[in-house]
């Protein structure tokens, strides 16, 4: 299916980032906010090897969409929707406040700036 329902969302078996990261930090607070709690099937410590899994049909996961990007466009995984379900992972642009920024760093910025929007 293109889109679960959440009931059906929490039935699948999970492949999960390993606990401690940041993805499964955000998805183990999503689910949490919505009186879930997920045991997955298995622990991953690299997002190559949850993509490697779920295209063998071992388990569904949570993944940034830009890392899952190219398997989606070459068919070997798919992209759902869960009804309700929306997991933002936020990154922020840091630098130390007393230094100059380089031209290029500027142009870093902004062109992550960009993306966002």
């Amino acid at each position: 299916k293109a889109r679960l329902s959440p009931e059906e969302f929490c039935e699948q078996p999970f492949i999960l980032r390993e606990e401690g990261s940041g993805t499964r930090e955000i998805f183990e607070q999503v689910m949490a906010d919505h009186g879930k709690k997920i045991e997955p099937v298995w622990d991953a410590n690299s997002t190559t090897a949850i993509i490697a899994a779920v295209s063998r049909g071992l388990g569904i996961s949570v993944i940034p969409r830009e890392a899952a990007k190219e398997d989606v466009e070459k068919g070997k995984i798919r992209i759902i929707s869960v009804k309700g379900l929306h997991f933002l992972q936020r990154f922020y642009i840091v630098h130390h406040k007393d230094k100059v920024l380089m031209p290029y760093m500027e142009a870093f910025i902004e062109n992550v700036l960009n993306e966002e929007a």
